[in-house]
Parts: C-alpha cells; sequence; structure tokens
C-alpha cells in the first residue's frame, strides 16, 4: 500500500530528528538589542549568506581557526573593551 502525504511528512520528520541528534544538535535562543541585530543583518548581507544561522556558524569557526593560528587574535576578536571603544 502506498504511504499517504502525512506517512511521507512523518517520515520526513523522523529522519530530521535522527539526523539533528546524530551530530549533536541544539538550538540557540537569545534576545539581541538593535545594534547587534543590524551588524548581523550586515554581516549575513556582505557575507552573501541566506540564513543568519550560516553566517554565525562560518563566523563562529573562522574565529576559533583565527586564534588557535594565532592567539593575539583574542584581543581583536574578543575584546569587549576594544568593541565600546569603537561604538
Amino acid at each position: 500500500m502506498a504511504k499517504t502525504a502525512a506517512q511521507h511528512k512523518a517520515d520526513q520528520r523522523r529522519r530530521e530528528a535522527e539526523h539533528l541528534k546524530a551530530v549533536g544538535a541544539s538550538n540557540l535562543s537569545m534576545t539581541v538589542f538593535r545594534g547587534t541585530s543590524e551588524d548581523i543583518q550586515f554581516l549575513t548581507k556582505i557575507g552573501g549568506f541566506e540564513q543568519v544561522a550560516e553566517m554565525l556558524t562560518v563566523l563562529i569557526h573562522n574565529a576559533r581557526i583565527e586564534i588557535e593560528r594565532d592567539t593575539s587574535q583574542i584581543d581583536v576578536l574578543l575584546n569587549v573593551t576594544r568593541l565600546r571603544e569603537t561604538k
């Protein structure tokens, strides 16, 4: 017997849930203020990303690579005082 559309959709949801579990995915929920939201949109646009999550993932991974390659990049990428001085 052929599967119904509902059965196909249920199978798809199950596969997606299994995939997310297998890769250790988790949701990240946070409140951001206007300036941060504008910066997120700016980075997403200039990076040519369709989704904010994709841009954030690439940014985070590349920041880690830079810091591991050159630990002085910690002061450039993760310095809150420097950030406040530029705003």
